[in-house]
């Protein structure tokens, strides 16, 4: 099943564009921006450890090759698996990389220790003391976007907060916040919300009268008559906001009537709420 999606695609909305048959630079660019950056650090610094390993060593690059053969093959698995990743139409999520992620760490770990036992006096104290503070701050970014971690972007990627704007999906909307959402219509007596969710949960059995369903892409859709609350799932928002690329055919632009209005709250991180007057 898996295969069939990745050669068939999926509609998804990323940097401002809508496709259905993907990016092939998807993959490097959402794993950039949704892992940390100490981990990215982490990584140049292992890189640079294993360079002087294979470069400094007073062994012929056959025997370097035999006696560290599981961490190339680590390396094989790794490049394999990209390289499908990359090749194919199934652009919905990081959580795609996730098989990878064993071995990167491995790797990291052992280019790391490399680099602090191939330095040694004031130099080794430095690669030491960056490696903590950057494993410090590994901690750190988790701890604090703590307990939207599906929405978790670094700082470039615009954080938990402004991720959304970059991409979609399972890597920031899974439908995650409803209940968030239905303690907010609780907390604020909110008698009517017009709702377009993205998730499994059933707006009508939760919300019962409360809710009434948002349908942009309704033939007889007219925005002008939504007056009160709005919430919005991001990943139906940012589908409803993203250009076409060359040769995408389903429909676009039905949410652009939305930033006339104010957002005035958000459930969790996933679904903005709006109030038009």
């Amino acid at each position: 099943m898996a295969t069939q999606r990745t050669v068939f695609g999926n509609t998804v909305f990323f940097l401002g564009e809508m496709s259905a048959k993907g990016w092939w630079y998807y993959f490097p660019i959402i794993y950039f921006l949704k892992e940390p950056i100490a981990l990215h650090i982490l990584t140049i610094m292992a890189i640079i450890g294993a360079i002087t390993f294979f470069l400094k060593k007073n062994e012929k690059m056959k025997e370097k090759l035999k006696k560290n053969f599981t961490l190339l093959s680590f390396i094989l698995f790794i490049t394999i698996y990209w390289a499908a990743a990359i090749g194919g139409n199934l652009n919905i999520g990081v959580r795609h990389l996730i098989p990878t992620l064993p071995f990167l760490f491995i790797l990291v770990a052992m280019g790391i220790k490399s680099l602090i036992l191939r330095s040694s006096g004031k130099k080794r104290i430095i690669i030491t003391s960056s490696v903590g503070v950057l494993l410090l701050c590994y901690i750190v970014s988790s701890l604090t976007v703590y307990p939207h971690y599906i929405s978790y972007y670094n700082h470039l990627g615009g954080g938990a907060n402004r991720g959304y704007l970059s991409a979609v999906d399972s890597n920031y909307d899974w439908g995650q916040d409803f209940y968030r959402l239905n303690q907010i219509i609780e907390e604020k007596e909110i008698d009517e919300i017009h709702l377009d969710y993205f998730g499994g949960e059933d707006p009508n059995y939760w919300l019962k009268g409360k809710y009434i369903p948002l349908n942009p892409k309704d033939d007889n859709f007219d925005h002008e008559t939504i007056k009160g609350w709005i919430a919005i799932s991001t990943n139906e928002l940012m589908g409803g906001l993203g250009d076409p690329v060359p040769g995408f055919d389903q429909q676009v632009g039905y949410y652009r009537w939305i930033e006339e209005h104010e957002l005035v709250g958000r459930a969790g991180k996933s679904i903005l709420i709006f109030y038009a007057k």
